[in-house]
């Protein structure tokens, strides 16, 4: 029989006008035992936005999702108080002249070298925030590996760093000015050794899109003789074919010299660092492009990482550029996506992430990019999504997560924030507090990817009974299954907008079946949350998949009857604690319990948290918890499963007097 997963009471109440799809015999999922390939090592976000770092509840959210990277410093900000003045450290003519110069900044990296009262570290920078404290609370985040943008671009210099930036030829020693370098050099230095030695900072990227950061780069005179008609001429228009090639020519040969230069000024640091160092050798990802082909011949011997951009809505550009970049690598060094959504540029109110069909058109292609990694091919180091959390700079539509939507620009226009100063947020405005379905889905994903390592995908054929009907249906499924240590994960998407007979899960090609499922859900209303658990008595199981949704089993041996001594503990990163909650203040719980006496935290499994009064205190499906409206009452959270059973409570008090 059909496992139900709704209490009946409980059970969603479809519309009427649905039609429901019945096939002579059940669509069948049956995963092999045989890989298929490996997912991507991490996933996560591009941040914006983080001034009074301290004050705010994104940390708590980040910890929420499960993200196990983060991209920070966006856009980025030149960190220096004052450029180099030319003749800083006397004649710096010469390939040799720079060597000399780093041989004392290694052997002393406090000894004058390096003018550390030059750097902003520790202050407050408009529409960022002190990079120090958000390094700090980063890396608080235990597991997620937090990516640092080195953001030169040749003009903080005022002399070219290639004085022919005409040529396309990647330039010999000769024809480079080595003290433009040595600014360079300088400023990656200062980043590296200062972020690396204090925050434990490993992976560096190169300036983001030095297409749209031209003003930062010495650009060929025809192109400045267009004036402000160039960009829209090359980006929109695609008119001036042979000016656009040597305006990308003139952005990579610059490149390609920052990226060597980034590369000694690292490999200093990590020296300089020596066992403070995070990593003995400090990765560096570029180019940090969308137009990566461009850059690739000039910055490829320099990275570690094939860094680039993709934003397409399309399944085969997703697969068609990653497979182009894969051959034009020829090595196996990994490829990684440090920015990552449906679609570039300025967003369409109507394709934001508050609705199901958007949010999941989203996970599919972040399922779809987590498994482009062929059989022998390294895994993608990192996929982060632009973007997590509004506010922030310069787009409305892309964030998985919302605070004060007064902020947001529901004209349709997607106008940036930063553009208008006296919008600046608030410490109250920038609390998150609106998760979009988009969101959750995340989380489910992001389940797949735990512990920031790379787990084997398994093959999982799917097969219909041979009908015209089954065609469409199959289009709009997608599954993921996924191999870790202890449980299998099985994932599946349904974009199918109607009712569908349960689908039958095949596992008896694995051999040993793991005993227990428990089933959680994304759906209209329904946020990663755990719909039932049961004994697995049988290889096969049929699945009930709602219209647009995506669903997951978790197979493991962990039986709910084994569970004893849970506990509560509280895991937030501040400000706001059990104890003492503001208004949209949170903090996280964790359940935490014995299972045939192995500790384990439960949290992410099996539990089924609920508030008794939720419009004033709420708890998510990972047990955030956050005050929703100021109170004088005190508000119980429970933790338990979903048989009905309450393995432990917490209160809440209220931030009002009686």
């Amino acid at each position: 029989m059909t496992h139900t997963l709704f209490p009946p009471t409980q059970r969603p109440v479809l519309p009427a006008f649905l039609p429901k799809i019945n096939f002579p015999a059940k669509a069948q999922l049956t995963v092999l035992a045989k890989p298929r390939g490996l997912l991507a090592r991490r996933i996560g976000f591009n941040v914006e936005i983080q001034e009074n770092a301290d004050q705010l509840n994104l940390w708590d959210w980040l910890a929420d999702s499960g993200a196990q990277v983060l991209r920070e410093f966006h856009p980025e900000v030149n960190l220096r108080r004052a450029p180099i003045a030319p003749g800083r450290w006397g004649a710096i003519a010469t390939a040799d002249d720079l060597a000399t110069l780093r041989r004392r900044a290694v052997a002393d990296p406090h000894g004058g070298v390096i003018d550390w009262a030059n750097y902003r570290f520790a202050e407050n920078l408009p529409w960022l925030g002190v990079p120090d404290r958000i390094l700090e609370k980063a890396k608080a985040l235990d597991q997620i590996e937090t990516l640092v943008p080195l953001g030169y671009v040749p003009r903080m210099f005022p002399r070219p760093l290639v004085p022919d930036f005409e040529s396309a030829a990647i330039p010999a020693d000769h024809q480079i000015d080595w003290e433009a370098a040595a600014s360079a050099w300088e400023y990656f230095f200062a980043l590296a050794y200062h972020f690396a030695g204090q925050h434990r900072v490993h992976t560096f990227l190169m300036c983001n899109e030095p297409e749209w950061r031209s003003g930062g780069f010495w650009l060929p005179k025809a192109v400045e003789a267009l004036g402000k008609d160039w960009f829209p001429a090359f980006f929109y228009e695609y008119r001036h074919e042979d000016l656009r090639e040597r305006f990308f020519a003139s952005l990579a040969v610059q490149s390609g010299v920052l990226a060597r230069v980034a590369r000694l000024a690292l490999d200093d640091a990590a020296e300089a660092l020596g066992e403070r160092s995070p990593a003995p050798r400090l990765r560096l990802g570029g180019p940090v492009a969308s137009n990566w082909e461009a850059y690739w011949p000039h910055v490829a011997p320099w990275v570690d990482i094939a860094d680039y951009h993709h934003y397409s809505a399309e399944p085969t550009a997703l697969r068609g550029r990653y497979r182009k970049l894969r051959a034009a690598c020829a090595d196996q060094r990994p490829l990684a996506m440090s920015e990552f959504n449906r679609i570039a540029g300025e967003m369409d109110l109507a394709d934001s992430y508050f609705a199901m069909p958007n949010a999941l058109a989203f996970a599919q292609l972040l399922l779809q990019a987590m498994r482009l990694a062929e059989p022998g091919e390294p895994a993608i180091d990192y996929l982060a999504i632009y973007l997590f959390a509004h506010p922030c700079t310069h787009r409305n539509y892309k964030s998985l997560v919302y605070g004060d939507m007064n902020l947001v620009d529901w004209t349709g226009c997607d106008a940036r924030l930063h553009s208008s100063p006296e919008h600046h947020p608030t410490v109250d405005e920038m609390q998150l507090r609106f998760p979009t379905p988009a969101y959750a889905c995340f989380r489910m994903l992001a389940r797949c990817t735990a512990g920031g390592i790379s787990h084997a995908e398994l093959e999982a054929p799917l097969t219909l009974r041979d009908n015209a009907l089954a065609p469409p249906i199959c289009q709009h499924l997608d599954t993921l299954v996924v191999r870790q240590d202890d449980r299998l994960i099985i994932t599946i998407l349904n974009r199918n907008p109607v009712v569908m007979d349960p689908l039958m899960i095949d596992l008896s090609a694995l051999g040993d079946v793991p005993g227990q499922a428990v089933v959680r859900r994304t759906s209209v209303g329904v946020f990663d949350e755990v719909q039932g658990g049961f004994p697995l008595h049988d290889s096969r199981f049929p699945l009930e998949l709602p219209p647009n949704s995506l669903t997951q089993v978790i197979l493991s041996d962990l039986d709910p009857a084994t569970i004893s001594g849970p506990r509560l503990v509280e895991r937030g990163h501040g400000p706001g604690a059990l104890a003492k909650l503001g208004l949209w203040q949170t903090t996280r719980l964790r359940l935490e319990a014995q299972v045939n006496g192995v500790p384990r935290d439960l949290t992410d499994h099996l539990v089924v948290w609920r508030s008794e009064a939720p419009r004033l205190v709420r708890v998510g499906s990972g047990g955030l918890v956050q005050r929703m409206r100021s109170t004088s009452r005190t508000v119980r959270i429970q933790a338990g499963l979903s048989d009905g059973r309450i393995l432990a409570e917490a209160e809440v008090p209220g931030d009002l007097a009686s």
